[in-house]
């Protein structure tokens, strides 16, 4: 059996990473998802529909029972970084890293126009890029960090930011903050169901400043 462990970009150029990253089930018996949009999804890629069983996240439902915590600041933006890895060939691309951080430039310095506090949370993956020296010539006072609980990071934010597609979309959705996906190594016509529900804004890096105000 195959367990989904996230979100995926369901776009048709993400489909070879995602299938040669083991995120998609190939040859198995049972694949087992969250929910119906992600078995729409796997059936739309040709695994048999009759081999996939809905259970639900179980990883997510502790989150429904926290999610009304009175003891909440809700001073700063929090960003979820999701970077070039060394495992993807378009990752590779010079061009890639370069857009990349000329992304992460640019939120931090809306945030900080804003008079907003900008908290960074890096992907726990090694293969991630740390934007820390980046982000510290920006503002020193912006805080990055790795291994935390993103759960508990979101619960305290006033708005959520990811790049791309992640899994966190999912978290701040269920946690009813304000949510945002920054386009940055993809396109905009990919139409995830996290998209379609209006409860996570979706635009380019340019047009950043205007969906976080």
């Amino acid at each position: 059996a195959f367990i989904q462990h996230g979100l995926v970009d369901e776009s048709d150029r993400g489909y070879e990473s995602i299938k040669f990253a083991k995120q998609i089930p190939v040859y198995c018996d049972k694949f087992i998802v969250w929910g119906k949009s992600y078995k729409k999804y796997a059936v739309r890629r040709g695994f048999p529909s009759e081999k996939i069983e809905i259970i639900g996240s179980p990883i997510h439902e502790t989150i429904f029972d926290t999610k009304l915590d009175s003891n909440l600041t809700n001073d700063y933006v929090l960003l979820a970084t999701s970077s070039p890895v060394d495992n993807d060939v378009n990752d590779l691309l010079v061009r890639t890293k370069e857009n990349y951080e000329l992304a992460i430039e640019k939120i931090c310095k809306t945030v900080l126009k804003m008079n907003k506090k900008l908290v960074i949370k890096l992907h726990p993956s090694p293969v991630e890029l740390d934007v820390t020296e980046l982000v510290k010539k920006i503002d020193p006072n912006i805080i990055v960090v790795k291994n935390y609980d993103i759960v508990s990071l979101i619960k305290s934010c006033d708005a959520f930011v990811a790049i791309d597609m992640s899994t966190t979309i999912l978290e701040a959705q269920i946690l009813e903050k304000p949510a945002i996906s920054v386009t940055v190594k993809g396109d905009l016509s990919n139409n995830s169901e996290s998209y379609k529900s209006n409860s996570c804004t979706r635009c380019s890096v340019d047009d950043f400043e205007i969906s976080l105000n």
